[in-house]
């Protein structure tokens, strides 16, 4: 039988364990939502459209791209919540087993600035 004080150390560890646990949990939210919100599209020269690699695939290179504006968007805060969410789901990703992914390469697509905004030029590249 647990004597009073082991339970209550055992409580209290279970309790900090569940306050962690909510706390990851907060984080990792807020930092899914964040990270949209520091990318924009609107633009005034097509200069301003550049593309940035996102994702992971399982033999390397990027997942695939996102369009931003060099004018509008926040690429430093953008790339600190991308890596703080990165440094998150490591532990998650170690748990999970039998993962699979394409192993194409996702060349970087081609901008173009459509009424004031910037996004893929739907054309094919053609080399």
């Amino acid at each position: 039988m647990l004597s009073y004080l082991r339970a209550h150390k055992l409580i209290t560890f279970i309790g900090a364990v569940l306050a962690l646990i909510i706390v990851y949990y907060f984080t990792l939210n807020y930092v899914t939502k964040e990270i949209p919100r520091t990318i924009r599209v609107e633009a005034s020269d097509v200069s301003q459209c550049k593309s940035i690699p996102i994702g992971h695939r399982a033999c390397g290179g990027p997942d695939g791209y996102m369009i931003y504006s060099t004018k509008t968007s926040d690429i430093e805060r953008y790339s600190n919540l991308v890596s703080l969410k990165e440094k998150l789901i490591a532990p998650l990703l170690l748990l999970q087993e039998g993962g699979a992914s394409i192993c194409s390469i996702a060349m970087p697509p081609r901008i173009e600035l459509v009424d004031g905004k910037c996004q893929k030029d739907p054309r094919p590249i053609i080399n």
